[in-house]
């Protein structure tokens, strides 16, 4: 009798344990979706986020075209983005993944844009040249506030600066990867003023 006992204790524990452990299984990161901790730097205490797809219509491609000024070369059909909802307030604003493949490796950098701007972004997988983080918060602070109108150009030279004050100004020795980051962004802002994420 007491065996018995003990055998149902250990099943019926077992039992109680096995969702427990399909839930953890079930929240595992892929290659590319980020996990809720990087997802946190974003956001504030009481934030919570849903995973959601945008799927670019034709409609949606020819007119993000037309305010571009060119054609879309980076968010061609669809991409996966987090709303990040705060308790009592509703949407605060949408996350989205940015995956640049560099010469060092692959970049991750987040991005959260409301209200048409973009309101913080931040780099969550940076890439490497000899021992230093290339991608760093001087440069990215420059996007904080821009618009799909302000200036994604980068500077290439020194008239660059004088031209245009809201220029880009490049990671030092990077001028392809910061362009490619600027371009992305631009992109993103397009999108979403044409047809809201």
């Amino acid at each position: 009798m007491l065996h018995r006992n003990i055998l149902l204790i250990i099943v019926f524990s077992l039992l109680v344990m096995m969702p427990a452990s399909c839930a953890e299984m079930s929240h595992s990161t892929t290659k590319d979706e980020i996990a809720y901790g990087e997802l946190k730097q974003m956001g504030w205490t009481l934030d919570y986020y849903e995973q959601r797809e945008f799927v670019l219509t034709q409609d949606d491609k020819a007119k993000t075209q037309k305010l571009l000024g060119r054609p879309l070369k980076y968010y061609t059909k669809n991409f996966r983005y987090y709303t990040e909802i705060r308790r009592h307030h509703g949407k605060i604003g949408d996350i989205i993944p940015i995956y640049q493949q560099t010469p060092y490796g692959r970049l991750v950098i987040l991005v959260r844009i409301g209200w048409y701007s973009i309101n913080k972004i931040a780099v969550v997988e940076n890439v490497i040249k000899e021992t230093k983080p290339i991608v760093n918060d001087i440069f990215l602070d420059q996007f904080f506030g821009k618009t799909v109108s302000s200036s994604f150009r980068v500077v290439k030279t020194p008239q660059d600066l004088l031209t245009a004050k809201d220029n880009i100004k490049p990671i030092a020795g990077e001028p392809a990867i910061s362009q490619e980051i600027a371009d992305r962004l631009q992109e993103l802002l397009a999108i979403n003023s044409v047809d809201r994420f």
